[in-house]
């Protein structure tokens, strides 16, 4: 669509040039104005990026067609269940997790979802393009990373509708990765076996984690445990004065967060230091 999505006049012309007159346009008139109009709709068609750590709010680009500027829109993050409760209206959704993210629960097409939406809607600045804000944050405190769907509407009669896609099959999702912000203590016995506290978004409740304690050519791993829930996980520390073959003595260890032999994204560089109890 070269302009917004609305109702348009369709004309019929001659190679000539000269316009075919439809039977609404005749005299006397005989059919009716709308029987020569055509209704165009928005869609969209490509979101970037495509790939987001769940650590904030994140704005995302939506490209398309028919869009009207100065007009309000809004982006979710839509997932369904594999084994999704059936409903009749919204009502009907109830989880079982924090008060939080039993909100997010929606009934679609008879079926209950997960939906995260951001507080705010954006005005479109063109025909072609939407800035939308989606709270990565909240989705990673209720749910584990992976590929969600967008969905994108625009505001109709005071009421949120949504847009078709009509992108490339698969293209119409986002990744969301899960991430971690920092570990707490600081520092703990050098003979191990203390909790360490890891905090972050979208940890996979049903996988395995392990914490890696770094010192120059030395790692050692914590035993390998799951997370508490998408924000939290556990470790308890190795006993590094025994097995780190430095003699005995403590250090201030790199932290990595380990899933299935792959390093999770750190948001800050986090150590852990390994001590002399007196």
């Amino acid at each position: 669509l070269a302009n917004s999505a609305g109702v348009v006049d369709v004309s019929l012309f001659h190679l000539s040039g000269s316009r075919v007159p439809h039977v609404s346009q005749s005299t006397p008139a005989s059919g009716l104005r709308s029987d020569r109009q055509l209704q165009t709709e928005q869609t969209w068609i490509s979101v970037t990026p495509r790939n987001v750590f769940l650590a904030s709010a994140e704005t995302f680009t939506v490209t398309g067609a028919g869009f009207a500027v100065g007009d309000e829109y809004s982006c979710s993050a839509r997932l369904v269940p594999a084994n999704p409760d059936t409903c009749t209206d919204d009502t009907d959704c109830v989880s079982s997790v924090s008060s939080v993210c039993s909100s997010v629960l929606v009934c679609l097409r008879t079926e209950c979802v997960q939906e995260v939406s951001y507080a705010t809607t954006t005005i479109a600045a063109s025909i072609s393009e939407v800035l939308c804000s989606i709270n990565a944050s909240l989705w990673g405190s209720c749910f584990s990373s992976g590929d969600v769907e967008l969905v994108v509407r625009s505001s109709v009669n005071s009421q949120f509708v949504e847009i078709a896609y009509s992108g490339l099959v698969g293209q119409d999702t986002i990744g969301f990765l899960e991430s971690w912000d920092f570990a707490t203590p600081a520092s703990g016995n050098k003979f191990g076996f203390e909790r360490l506290s890891i905090r972050g978004s979208g940890f996979d409740v049903e996988a395995r984690y392990l914490c890696r304690f770094t010192f120059g050519p030395v790692s050692l791993d914590s035993e390998s445990t799951s997370p508490t829930n998408p924000n939290e996980i556990d470790c308890i520390t190795p006993n590094w004065a025994s097995r780190s073959g430095l003699g005995g003595s403590g250090a201030v260890t790199e932290v990595a967060l380990v899933k299935e032999s792959e390093v999770v994204f750190a948001s800050t560089s986090n150590t852990y230091e390994f001590v002399e109890l007196t």
